[in-house]
């Protein structure tokens, strides 16, 4: 879907549709005349997915309400990993808002790693319950003694 002007109203209507698939694990937004706006949409999205592991929203015009957006999104979803944003800050008429994207790009890039280290532990307690599960079990009885 990358670098197709779907823009906002195209994010809307896809959104509905990506809600209701619960397969889709990898979506590329990138250079698809975005903005806050399309943003929110997205971040709906993210909120309602267990599986989405990766999101391209690179080259487009997210500023400070749809990275808010965004933010919040990834504290209720603990699947997606990687959520690729442009780095620098978009410019705002607000200087102090330029602060605040810095802020919630970290915030965004921290939300993704906790989400990592979740995906990695509960990998590690499903491969120890595989482990075990395959283990034969041996008991071991003590004789009994016998009285005289």
């Amino acid at each position: 879907m990358g670098h197709n002007p779907i823009g906002n109203e195209g994010v809307r209507n896809l959104k509905n549709g990506l809600i209701s698939n619960r397969s889709v694990l990898r979506l590329g937004l990138a250079l698809t005349k975005l903005t806050c706006e399309g943003a929110v949409a997205v971040a709906e999205f993210i909120a309602e997915s267990p599986r989405l592991l990766r999101l391209d929203l690179r080259e487009n015009e997210i500023k400070t309400g749809g990275l808010m957006a965004l933010s919040l999104a990834l504290k209720v979803n603990h699947s997606l990993l990687r959520l690729d944003l442009d780095r620098e800050p978009k410019k705002e008429s607000v200087k102090s808002f330029l602060e605040t994207q810095k802020a919630l790009l970290t915030e965004i890039q921290n939300g993704c790693k906790r989400n990592f280290v979740l995906a990695k532990e509960k990998e590690e307690k499903e491969q120890k319950l595989q482990q075990s599960a395959s283990m034969p079990e041996i008991t071991i009885t003590e004789p009994l003694e016998e009285e005289e």
